[in-house]
Parts: structure tokens; sequence; C-alpha cells
């Protein structure tokens, strides 16, 4: 069972904040996972923006696809607990699809994470505007080759005016 302080996390970060939500564990879904932050975020109203960030550090090994992001959101995983210049948090997507970001989520932004095993692309992008820093696409959190199966950011033809990989 969940401890209160996780409890008292998990509720403060889905109703006390609206736009911010917290990523507590590194389970493939259920409360306090990057799965259900997505799911948060994408229940949102058009137009409103949200934040993930994550109180823990390691490797998210997903047992199915994660949902693409159809609003903006930045998932930021720069700040979380942990020592070290590489990405705190790893998604080995374990050769399911990448991490893809749909219609309804520009201007979203993806900072911090290593990200890897999947199949096909990292990251597609399918919307416009969308900002990639300081993130290992094709690497694990330490800096090990872990490739995807194939491109490590795919730019659709829809989408435009995106920013990869200034790492400022």
């Amino acid at each position: 069972g969940a401890s209160a302080a996780t409890t008292q996390r998990a509720s403060s970060a889905t109703s006390a904040f609206p736009g911010h939500i917290l990523v507590w564990n590194l389970r493939n879904g259920g409360e306090g996972s990057l799965r259900h932050a997505i799911q948060v975020a994408n229940s949102a109203s058009p137009g409103m923006s949200s934040f993930i960030d994550f109180a823990v550090s390691g490797t998210i090994t997903l047992a199915s696809p994660l949902p693409a992001i159809s609003r903006r959101v930045t998932i930021d995983a720069r700040f979380g607990p942990g020592s070290g210049p590489g990405p705190k948090i790893e998604i080995n997507f374990s050769r399911h699809p990448g991490l893809r970001y749909a219609a309804g989520s520009a201007g979203s932004q993806l900072l911090g994470l290593a990200i890897d095993n999947a199949w096909g692309a990292g990251v597609t992008l399918d919307a416009n505007s969308i900002t990639l820093n300081r993130n290992y696409i094709g690497l694990s959190r330490r800096g090990e080759p872990f490739g995807n199966r194939g491109d490590g950011v795919y730019v659709s033809r829809w989408s435009s005016g995106n920013s990869i990989g200034s790492n400022d």
C-alpha cells in the first residue's frame, strides 16, 4: 500500500495544482506513473498547459505503448532526484512504439529524458513548435547505446517550428 506521504503527493499534484502532475513511481501504469500523468495531461481542456515532473529516478520499462500526447505538456526530468550529468529518467519502450506528439500538442516540451528501445522512432512529432532538449535519444540514461528500431526523432511533414537539441 501507499504511504500517507505518497498519497498526499499524488493527490496534491493532481488536484491542488491543476496543471502540475507529479510522477512518483517507475511502474508501467497506475497512479503516480508516467502513463497516468500523460492520461491526466491529455484530459485537460484544449489550450490548457500541463507540467509533468518526477520525484523518482531510474528506468520506466513499458509493457505497452504510451498514449500519444494530445495536449500541450512539458515533461521535465532535468531536476529529479539522483546525481550525475545524464538524464535521471529513462523510458525503455520495450520495442513498443516511441513517444508521439499528436495533433493538439503544439508547444509541448520534452526535457532531460533518455528514450530508447522503441519500435520505430524514439520520438515522433506530428504537431508544431515542439521542443526536445537535453535528451538522450537512442542511449540509456548512462549514455550507453540502446537504439530505437527507426529514427531517433521523426518529424512528420505536418510538423514545423520545432527546436531539437539546442542543449541550453
